[in-house]
């Protein structure tokens, strides 16, 4: 047996960071265009920024087990189950708990820079000196802080996951 747990699009359309509420990227993008329309990255560093982040659909995802042409198919695997699971954001639900919206945007932004930040480093010119780059993304995450602090409700990232369990077959 094999399992995959990828993140995924669920039968909802749901998504990482895009599960109701607030959209984490568009979020992202926002924050980020506004600080290339204040002079504080070019537009060049806001236009080099991107994602490299690709979800699939469950159809996507077992195409090649459904499809007798496929290599996956043609060496034996084959789809015993298939399900999405969606995982609530535990920050957005310690935070229906407390109820401190200071203290949820503190804990909340630190996880999603711990992944995010290198993309958003990627952007920045490689002629900017390490303390700007730095200092560009210090101000950019505790932009997003401010903004969840602000007006938390509908901010979390959720996740979602395609779960396939295939067998190989004695065929």
């Amino acid at each position: 047996m094999l399992v995959f747990l990828n993140f995924g699009i669920d039968e909802h359309g749901r998504y990482l960071g895009h599960t109701g509420g607030v959209s984490m990227f568009d979020t992202y993008n926002s924050l980020w265009q506004t600080l290339a329309n204040e002079g504080v990255i070019t537009q060049e560093e806001y236009a080099s920024t991107n994602f490299p982040q690709v979800y699939r659909t469950t159809e996507q995802f077992t195409a090649p087990l459904r499809d007798p042409s496929s290599a996956a198919f043609k060496t034996g695997l084959r789809l015993e189950h298939v399900g999405s699971l969606h995982t609530v954001c535990p920050y957005a639900a310690a935070f229906a708990q407390h109820g401190n919206a200071d203290r949820f945007a503190r804990e909340f932004i630190p996880n999603l820079r711990s992944w995010s930040e290198a993309t958003f480093a990627a952007g920045l010119s490689p002629t900017r000196s390490a303390r700007e780059k730095i200092d560009i993304l210090d101000n950019f995450y505790d932009r997003y802080e401010q903004l969840v602090a602000s007006a938390p409700e509908g901010h979390a990232m959720d996740y979602i996951h395609i779960v396939l369990v295939c067998r190989k077959s004695k065929e």
